[in-house]
């Protein structure tokens, strides 16, 4: 009789460890491992493909995956400023307390007692201390950034958007994925991106997790910076709640959903004009944007300007005043006449 067999996407962290043999155990299924490369970093893939033949995988297959992460998922939540909770750049992140009663081969210790997921997008890590929501996250909880505290010289970078998707760091045309790796690395060193929270889960759990984000916290300050400039007023506010929802699919696992498909659509739209450089000042744990411009751009010095010289006609200003207020003061005209 042929032996039932069940593929898991393998991680290499806690979870699909333990996920191998307790398949295995339930089922009676062999278990093949597919590990997918998303720029875990730390450990490189053959490691990760023997750790899931060493949990009990029959089988163990790893896949180069970083480019695609980069440009289709990373892309993704930047053109929709995915930040869940306005703080947390979905970063995935899960817990399971038992490896070492399994005697699986997982680097979880008395001594580093973390449940950590990284990927180019960002690292998680949770369990341990940081189960105490008073106490401060150890200095061995970070890995992806410096001390922010720590003297240095800022580090100025500027980032060239097209239609929302970055393409350049200061004028060198680079891949999504080069983009991110060298984000990482610079905004990175000067302690960008350390996010210390406590989140609601789907369920309605409350988790305090830990969270770097180097690159995401900078392209994404970068990248709300340019909009601000570059789109239209109602079409600003109305995607701001469709970032809302956007984030909130995808942190519930629904990434494939028919409405999270419809709210690409509206992305995409959205950030057709989103094009231009911004500069980016990189230092003491912040990514503050000093500059922007565009060739899309919708700010008009004249009309902005305070100075003598702008073109604004103020006199339209009473008009626009009283046509504008007219429903609040009929309103108002109503309360006192039928209150009394």
């Amino acid at each position: 009789m042929t032996t039932e067999k069940v593929v898991l996407a393998y991680s290499g962290g806690l979870d699909t460890s333990v996920a191998i043999g307790w398949i295995g155990e339930r089922t009676g299924a062999d278990v093949i491992a597919v590990a997918v490369d998303v720029g875990q970093g730390g450990e490189d893939m053959a490691t990760i493909r023997e750790r899931a033949l060493a949990c009990g995988a029959v089988e163990a297959e790893v896949v180069d995956a970083r480019a695609e992460f980069a440009e289709t998922y990373c892309i993704g939540a930047l053109r929709a400023n995915a930040l869940y909770m306005n703080k947390y750049p979905l970063v995935s992140a899960l817990s399971i307390e038992f490896a070492a009663a399994k005697g699986l081969p997982i680097d979880v210790t008395a001594r580093s007692p973390y449940s950590i997921d990284q990927n180019l997008w960002g690292r998680s890590c949770e369990t341990g201390h940081l189960e105490d929501i008073w106490e401060a996250p150890h200095d061995d909880v970070w890995a992806y950034t410096a001390d922010p505290s720590l003297p240095r010289e800022p580090d100025e970078l500027v980032l060239t958007f097209a239609a929302g998707v970055p393409i350049a760091i200061d004028g060198r045309r680079l891949t999504p994925l080069e983009i991110i790796t060298e984000l990482n690395q610079r905004a990175g060193a000067q302690g960008i991106g350390r996010i210390d929270m406590v989140e609601d889960r789907l369920v309605g759990i409350k988790s305090r997790e830990i969270y770097e984000a180097p690159a995401a916290i900078t392209l994404l300050t970068a990248h709300s910076e340019l909009e601000s400039v570059c789109v239209e007023l109602d079409l600003a506010r109305f995607k701001r709640g469709v970032e809302q929802r956007w984030t909130e699919l995808v942190y519930d696992g629904l990434w494939f959903s028919p409405l999270k498909r419809a709210l690409d659509v509206f992305i995409a739209e959205a950030s057709v004009h989103v094009s231009g450089d911004v500069r980016v000042r990189l230092h003491g744990g912040q990514a503050v944007v000093t500059g922007r411009r565009s060739d899309a751009s919708l700010y008009d010095y004249a009309l902005a300007t305070y100075d003598t010289g702008d073109t604004f006609d103020q006199s339209l200003s009473k008009g626009f005043i009283d046509l504008w207020g007219l429903p609040s003061k009929v309103a108002a005209t109503r309360d006192r006449r039928v209150g009394g």
